[in-house]
């Protein structure tokens, strides 16, 4: 067992299914996608990290999978994901040739609230995924006075959505910490983000993306206030590039005494390990998804692919199977309606309007 899979099994998210896992070879041999086109559907627009991760599945799901079929990617945003999921659940033959590359706040369960959403992710067939490298959040230097003192304009958070994981710790510190902050919805996508954040339209952004951190560390504009950290030995420790940023369950934890918080809060953590996955549509065969999983295995060996990986996610970034991302999804559909509660009272407290509908049966 790799180093990379030993680490993401020590976080204490998922369990393998190894028996299955090992006879998935030999149930692959039966798919062939030779003279085919395979669709990889990216649930958001070009550029931003899970376009970038799309689009390097895709890539390699050519020379892995049987046949080698031609691949070709469809950029569907709308919804934080809920758009392209939902066509990709109901519209989508299970028949191998479309696959989904998604992210944590596709299938975050206070997004699954949301009356628009008609895909339940325990039904979805894994392929693979990468438990999220640490996010940093990042503030102009010009908004440090404003963070703590709210008798000053507050500190803006923009955003698409009040849904990605890893952004709720902007949503954690202000009512446990009694950060100044305010989001701000509607931008249509990371790249809108990161120009309203240079041009000080923006205070606040959280990011794992190397490229993006680098950049904003030559310009010397920003501090970095906390990051979600890497998961080593089973505690979060703060990432290799970032190592005297603080760990935001460091800064947050000491402050919780209701026992409910301090549930929510292992709830929240344990979802900010997601990261990024790929899947195919509910139904689909066996020996489908048993290729599909086998040619991620090989994919994740690969040089070239783990070259690129290391591009996107940087030094810390993990590997988990298919059998592993389903046990984790079974997981995340598990937290408890009280946690859902407690996470959207956090958001109405700030002045993010939630719109709950009732649990989904």
């Amino acid at each position: 067992m790799g180093r990379k899979l030993k680490a993401f099994l020590r976080c204490g998210l998922v369990v393998a299914l190894g028996a299955y896992f090992f006879s998935a070879p030999a149930v692959a041999q039966a798919v062939d996608f030779k003279g085919k086109t395979v669709t990889v559907i990216i649930p958001s627009a070009p550029g931003g990290g899970t376009d970038a991760i799309g689009r390097m599945i895709g890539r390699f799901l050519h020379d892995y999978l049987p046949g080698k079929p031609a691949v070709i990617l469809s950029n569907i945003p709308g919804g934080a994901g809920v758009k392209a999921l939902n066509y990709f659940v109901q519209q989508v033959k299970p028949d191998g040739l479309t696959a989904f590359s998604g992210s944590s706040s596709n299938i975050e369960p206070n997004v699954l609230r949301n009356p628009a959403v008609q895909y339940e992710p325990k039904k979805l067939m894994m392929v693979g995924g990468f438990p999220a490298p640490t996010s940093v959040m990042v503030l102009r230097k010009d908004a440090v006075a404003r963070l703590t003192d709210k008798s000053k304009l507050p500190v803006i958070k923009g955003d698409v959505t009040a849904d990605r994981t890893t952004d709720q710790m902007a949503v954690w510190a202000p009512n446990i910490l009694g950060w100044n902050v305010r989001w701000v919805l509607g931008y249509p996508g990371t790249q809108e983000l990161i120009i309203a954040l240079q041009r000080g339209e923006t205070d606040l952004m959280i990011t794992y993306g190397d490229s993006l951190l680098d950049q904003l560390k030559k310009e010397g504009n920003y501090v970095f206030l906390a990051q979600t950290g890497d998961m080593r030995d089973g505690k979060l420790v703060p990432g290799e590039r970032f190592p005297d940023v603080p760990v935001f369950s460091d800064l947050l934890r000491p402050k919780l005494k209701d026992p409910q918080a301090i549930k929510a809060f292992e709830a929240w953590e344990t979802l900010a390990r997601i990261g990024k996955w790929v899947s195919l549509p509910p139904n689909t065969s066996p020996e489908i998804v048993a290729a599909y999983r086998q040619a991620f295995v090989e994919m994740t060996k690969d040089k070239d692919f783990n070259a690129e990986a290391f591009r996107i996610f940087g030094g810390g970034f993990t590997v988990a199977t298919g059998e592993e991302m389903q046990q984790v999804v079974l997981r995340a559909s598990a937290i408890s309606e009280d946690d859902l509660d407690f996470f959207a009272q956090l958001k109405k407290n700030i002045g993010i309007q939630v719109e709950i509908a009732p649990a989904k049966k």
